[in-house]
């Protein structure tokens, strides 16, 4: 199945040093988790001022060294909220296709999830208006219809989920 990693930051004042060992110690604990899917690796970060992401059709090992991932790693600053990675075996949607791959997106909602959602043709028909073939996308599309209609970001989740 997949596998999630990640870190919740406080906020603490880091020196330079700290900040490149937190993410040292981020992208090892990532490419370790390849155990649980060797088909994608996404990772996001999170800081006051919005989510940076990326994702793409490669092992943790070999992501954790392209340009598009140093970048992303670039954002994380003593204001950093969270650093989430995630690893992906693929069970519905190519991984060859990014848009399956996680962090997956709908509207203002990042998210990534781990195990299989077997009503996510049904819940696509009610929610979603995009083609991503990942069960997964089900979910983040759901939270954010609900959302839409007034209901809390709290509130959508629990229903969701229920």
């Amino acid at each position: 199945m997949c596998g999630i990693t990640g870190l919740i930051l406080g906020n603490k004042d880091r020196t330079k040093k700290d900040l490149e060992n937190l993410k040292n110690n981020f992208n090892n604990l990532t490419v370790e988790c390849n155990v649980r899917g060797r088909h994608a690796t996404g990772i996001m970060v999170v800081n006051p001022d919005g989510i940076t992401y990326t994702k793409m059709p490669l092992p943790a090992e070999l992501s954790v060294d392209t340009e598009s991932w140093k970048e992303v790693m670039s954002t994380i600053t003593n204001d950093t909220v969270a650093i989430i990675g995630h690893v992906r075996f693929a069970t519905n949607g190519d991984p060859i296709h990014n848009e399956n791959n996680h962090p997956l997106k709908s509207e203002n909602i990042v998210g990534v999830h781990n195990g299989m959602i077997f009503n996510h043709l049904e819940m696509k028909s009610w929610y979603s208006e995009n083609d991503i073939e990942v069960d997964s996308q089900a979910i983040f599309d759901a939270i954010n219809t609900k959302i839409k209609t007034g209901i809390s970001p709290i509130d959508s989740i629990g229903e969701t989920l229920e």
